[in-house]
């Protein structure tokens, strides 16, 4: 998948209008709306994304979009 569609993809997924524009390095806990339910929404977003389940450990050092990418490679159990 292309960046630029997964991006797409998530800034869709979240519906977080106050983000001119979701690159790479955004960090994802410097949003303003970024909270509990902001961490569950990205959750079920991987889980969707990757068809797999993740750990809530696997969102630990999740930081910016581009560890969201990176947790398509990650094996969980």
């Amino acid at each position: 998948m292309k960046t630029s569609d997964f991006l797409k993809e998530m800034y869709e997924f979240l519906e977080i209008e106050s983000i001119p524009e979701l690159k790479l390095d955004t960090n994802l806990r410097e949003l303003e709306e970024f909270d509990s339910l902001t961490i569950m929404t990205l959750i079920v977003f991987a889980e969707k994304r990757f068809n797999k389940r993740f750990k809530a450990t696997d969102f630990r050092k999740v930081e910016t979009v581009k560890n969201l990418m990176n947790l398509g490679t990650i094996e969980s159990n």
